[in-house]
């Protein structure tokens, strides 16, 4: 219950810092308006025409892949970047050393953060992204709610296991340049943000990339929350069976990603500390 208790206080304590930040909540919201109109407008020019675009049929076939790829993006990019810079914030600060000090592991400081980031960008995607899709006659069916949620859910904690990873490094490296963007950009491709990883089955690397849109859990998630919205006479529609079983796979990858990701960012918890790197920016 200590841990909880922890954990909770972290999380109030990054929502009382966003809410004293309030600007910076106003233009995330923007950022995320512009990038809905930017794909939104890419989608609409290079899907004009295309009457099958992978399963989903209809000119605006691409339109709905890049939207719900933002909509689902929007929980998870910024508040994954928020999550990795916590640490170097904190060290800048000069309060990382009497964090741990306190019994707040670095762990439990970058769950607290993105749990508090997501809850913001949860309202966002909510008041900025699903109006959108509302409009394009992308619609969450009621009794897909808990799927949703769930899918989201199992999700954040992919991510988190990927911000340790991350975080880690700042600990000893401090200063990681363009790390946070790889890992984050190679995330949504991977995921198929961009393009659905079932374009290219029919390629020499198509069971390559049917295997990872099947176990990875962010791609897995993304192409069931597709399915969920896309209206089944365009080509969308999953059975509710077919979406228990892929959250069940997903747990189970998600589990694995951060069981490694919790000894990683211990080993190079401990190994900061030895040499003296830990509250050093």
């Amino acid at each position: 219950m200590g841990y909880f208790k922890t954990l909770n206080a972290c999380t109030w304590r990054y929502l009382k810092i966003d809410w004293r930040y309030k600007f910076s909540i106003v233009t995330d919201a923007i950022w995320t308006m512009v990038t809905v109109v930017a794909f939104g407008t890419l989608g609409y020019a290079a899907g004009q025409g295309n009457e099958n675009f992978v399963k989903y049929q209809g000119t605006n076939a691409f339109i709905w892949i890049l939207v719900t790829g933002i909509f689902y993006w929007t929980f998870f990019s910024r508040p994954f970047e928020e999550s990795v810079l916590a640490v170097p914030e904190e060290a800048a600060r000069g309060t990382l050393g009497f964090l741990v000090t306190n019994q707040v592991s670095p762990a439990t400081m970058l769950t607290g953060r993105m749990v508090s980031s997501v809850f913001k960008f949860t309202i966002i995607a909510a008041a900025v992204v699903y109006p959108v899709m509302y409009v394009l006659d992308l619609r969450i069916p009621p009794e897909y709610l808990l799927e949703i949620f769930l899918i989201l859910f199992i999700s954040m904690f992919f991510m988190l296991a990927l911000v340790f990873i991350v975080s880690a490094l700042t600990l000893i490296v401090k200063k990681i340049g363009v790390i946070i963007n790889i890992f984050l950009h190679s995330s949504r491709i991977l995921s198929g943000f961009y393009f659905p990883l079932s374009n290219g089955k029919e390629s020499e690397f198509g069971p390559v990339a049917m295997w990872i849109e099947n176990y990875l859990p962010i791609a897995r998630g993304l192409v069931m929350i597709r399915d969920i919205v896309i209206p089944e006479d365009k080509g969308g529609g999953i059975s509710h069976t077919a979406v228990w079983e892929g959250l069940e796979w997903m747990l189970i990858g998600t589990v694995i990603a951060l069981v490694f990701a919790f000894i990683f960012i211990a080993k190079i918890t401990d190994l900061s500390r030895k040499w003296g790197t830990l509250e050093f920016y």
